[in-house]
């Protein structure tokens, strides 16, 4: 059986990433999505992630 690049265990959680640019600007890119601008603050981390 052929798994591909996954384990067979694996689920379908994406990274999500928040950062900010050299000009000041916020981003946010999930999974393997081109980023894209976020208007408002920073989302908190949730405070247990599983």
């Amino acid at each position: 059986m052929d798994e591909g690049i996954a384990p067979a265990n694996a689920t379908n959680h994406r990274l999500t990433i928040q950062f900010m640019d050299v000009a000041g600007l916020r981003w946010q890119r999930v999974g393997l999505q081109p980023p894209t601008r976020l208007l408002g603050e920073f989302a908190e981390p949730a405070p247990n992630p599983e």
